[in-house]
């Protein structure tokens, strides 16, 4: 039983080894301006050659961490809402290389798009009159209210006298 354990340590780890110096590391504590850690926060690591995206976000103490990442250039971009992105960029990590960064963010400025449809009616504020249109047809059906309109002058409907 002894020797199966020590056989599989014994092989496996030069693998270990071989991934931890064949590789880097990005770590950090996000923070905002008044160095308030911010959980929650992510992280994307874009490599520039091959365009593999590492992703991590930040744990309740506003730190990340980025293990086994290729040696190459990247670009880093740390988002978190309500506050103002920041990327890095040509970022070259190397073999072994363990990079540490103190990330603090701002608070954005708050954008607001309002968007008009210019194919409502018109409000006219300059000219406030009330007017109508008053034809023949409104005329006729205009209650009497014991009036007559009996004499010779008022027989023709499309004239109103007023």
């Amino acid at each position: 039983m002894m020797r199966g354990v020590f056989l599989v340590v014994v092989f496996l780890f030069p693998l270990a080894a071989y991934a931890q110096l064949s590789t880097a590391n990005v770590s950090g504590n996000v923070e905002d301006i008044s160095g308030a850690r911010l959980p929650a926060t992510t992280i994307k690591l874009l490599n520039l050659q091959t365009g593999t995206e590492n992703l991590t976000v930040s744990d309740k103490t506003g730190r990340f961490l980025l293990a086994g990442v290729l040696p190459g250039t990247y670009s880093m971009q740390v988002i978190h809402d309500g506050f103002a992105a920041i990327h890095f960029f040509d970022l070259s990590l190397h073999i072994g290389e363990s990079r540490q960064f103190r990330i603090r963010l701002r608070l954005s400025a708050i954008e607001q798009t309002v968007d008009v449809d210019s194919s409502g009616q018109s409000l006219n504020i300059d000219d406030v009159q009330m007017d109508t249109v008053v034809n023949t047809q409104l005329v006729a059906n205009l209650p009497l209210n014991g009036r007559s309109f009996s004499g010779s002058d008022c027989h023709d409907t499309r004239n109103v006298y007023l």
